[in-house]
Parts: structure tokens; sequence; C-alpha cells
């Protein structure tokens, strides 16, 4: 098996699993909206995301590490 064909094996594996969002997507999935992603775009705050073409994407994967990593800071600062 080709270097090629293993990696895109791979991707097609991955796909369902972490999917692509689009900001409006990636906004209601956090309950928030766009707006605010931008927000937090700009001041590197948010969750990861690229640009592709002229269009901001975010992982699902990278989503649910924001939340987790906000759920654990929450509860760090109670403690």
């Amino acid at each position: 098996m080709s270097a090629t064909k293993a990696a895109t094996d791979d991707i097609r594996v991955k796909a369902p699993q972490d999917q692509l969002l689009t900001i409006e997507e990636a906004a209601q999935y956090l309950r928030t909206t766009p707006s605010t992603l931008r927000y937090w775009q700009g001041i590197s705050k948010g969750p990861k995301s690229f640009k592709l073409g002229v269009r901001r994407l975010y992982r699902k994967s990278s989503l649910d590490e924001f939340i987790a990593q906000a759920e654990s800071e929450q509860y760090e600062v109670s403690a």
C-alpha cells in the first residue's frame, strides 16, 4: 500500500468522528453567537480554528477540548 493511499484511508476513518463545522455551526454547538467566536478569535481566546479558502472552520474535537478546558479552569478557580 502506498503512503498516499494510507493517508487517504486515515482521513476517511477520522472524518465522521472529527467533523468540520462552520462558524455558525460551531457557535450553535457552543451555544453562543458567531460574533462571539469572531471576538474570541481576535483576542486569541477561543477554540482552535483554521481557514480553508475564505471560510473559518472548527473541528468538533477542538470545540470539545475548548469546553473541557473551560470546565477544568472553572473548577480550579472555585477549589
